[in-house]
């Protein structure tokens, strides 16, 4: 069942990607600071999942495409880790 519950978190994961890569396609006139803390919430949310971050970070470039457009202002914050390091 382990496997199960990989595979739904995946598919939840990779649904939620899409969602944000199509908002990030539109020359939307609303893009705002939603759509990059949406990203940095998976980033922290799969920090320690390598191949979930390999397909987070892969959608990157999309910002950078915004960023392009003037949909998204050049500044980003970036945020670090909320988990204090295990001992």
């Amino acid at each position: 069942m382990a496997d199960g519950n990989i595979s739904h978190a995946l598919s939840q994961l990779r649904v939620r990607l899409s969602d944000l890569r199509v908002a990030l396609q539109d020359d939307a006139d609303q893009l705002d600071d939603q759509v990059r803390e949406l990203y940095s919430e998976l980033l922290d949310e799969f920090r320690d999942d390598p191949a979930a971050l390999d397909e987070i970070r892969e959608l990157g470039e999309a910002f950078s495409v915004a960023v392009e457009r003037g949909d998204l202002p050049r500044a980003m914050v970036m945020r670090g880790s909320s988990r204090k390091p295990k001992c």
